[in-house]
């Protein structure tokens, strides 16, 4: 079979990568987990999760974009690495399951969520983590 579908194991490998890794950096995240304001935290994942909800359709594009990712981006500023896995993760699960046209499948949760966990993840350490070059 020629085209996009013709190695199926190829994008099986892939999607059990992500997954696999995606689910690494959720427990990693949840090892260290620290939360000093639980109030504000509470807050602004509540704000993502209604963010999440909305949802905006871009022409020709098949997929919605969710506004969620400006609270995404300030908790990783405010919270902790722990704090901000869950708050993106929800905010993902929300965005994926909440009013679709089509019963989500739990592969496709699951790889959107770990994608989400992976982008956190690479973010940060750009951010925080990763040596400076001088």
């Amino acid at each position: 079979m020629i085209g996009e579908y013709s190695n199926p194991w190829k994008a099986k490998l892939y999607i059990g990568a992500v997954i696999g890794a995606g689910l690494f950096c959720f427990a990693y995240a949840l090892s260290g987990w620290t939360c000093h304001d639980p109030r504000q935290y509470l807050c602004c994942l509540a704000a993502a999760v209604l963010a999440s909800a909305f949802k905006v359709h871009l022409p020709g594009v098949t997929g919605a974009i969710s506004v969620s990712f400006v609270f995404i981006l300030l908790s990783m500023l405010e919270f902790s690495y722990g704090e901000t896995v869950v708050l993106a993760c929800v905010a993902m699960a929300v965005q994926t399951g909440w009013q679709v046209s089509k019963r989500t499948k739990p592969v496709h949760f699951l790889f959107n969520c770990s994608g989400m966990a992976l982008c956190v993840r690479r973010v940060c350490y750009m951010l925080f983590e990763r040596p400076s070059r001088q």
